[in-house]
């Protein structure tokens, strides 16, 4: 299931029904930050039933953060047993994408000087390398060789350069504005 999407447990008596409602205690773990404040804790099975669902709301946000592995386990109570399974898991998946920002280092460098990129990740989701495409354009002929297509986030690492060497021909030009901009993909925003 998806962050947003409403959690679902059913407890269960066992035994056979009884025409007493029984009030089963909660508790609730979770790995990560996805649960709302909304977590019961307990719920009552009707009298001559022998179940009753638990309906949890998950946060949607637009964060890029890690699944979460939900577990709500049956609390000790002296009105009742505990039977295994006492608890029960369910994984919320996290939907959101990593979000990159790209900055200039240096308003004006000099011609000969590098034109340096500084590319942004946030987010807790970083132990994977991330690539990202990238298009340079600029106004003038005053880049030195083939600008790169992509840029790629180190593993662990929030940030990633590109640095764009520049002609230093010892021509008087006028200045040439270089612009670097983020290709969209399906694996970042």
């Amino acid at each position: 299931m998806t962050e947003g999407t409403a959690l679902e447990f059913v407890v269960t008596r066992r035994g056979g029904t009884s025409s007493d409602p029984i009030t089963i205690d909660l508790e609730w773990k979770e790995t990560g930050q996805m649960l709302t404040s909304a977590r019961p804790a307990s719920v009552t099975i009707p009298g001559n039933d022998t179940k009753a669902t638990v309906t949890v709301p998950t946060e949607a946000d637009s964060t890029d953060e890690h699944d979460s592995v939900v577990t709500v386990s049956i609390a000790d109570n002296s009105s009742y047993n505990i039977r295994s399974p006492g608890s029960a898991s369910a994984t919320v998946a996290d939907d959101d994408l990593t979000t990159v920002a790209v900055r200039a280092d240096a308003g004006t460098v000099a011609e000969g000087s590098p034109a340096v990129f500084t590319f942004t990740r946030p987010g807790p989701v970083l132990e994977q390398p991330l690539t990202v495409s990238i298009t340079v354009n600029e106004t003038k002929d005053r880049l030195a060789g083939t600008p790169p297509t992509e840029v790629t986030f180190a593993a662990n690492s929030n940030t990633a350069s590109a640095s764009l060497a520049t002609k230093d021909d010892s021509v008087i030009t006028d200045s040439s504005v270089v612009t670097v901009t983020l290709d969209p993909r399906s694996d970042y925003n």
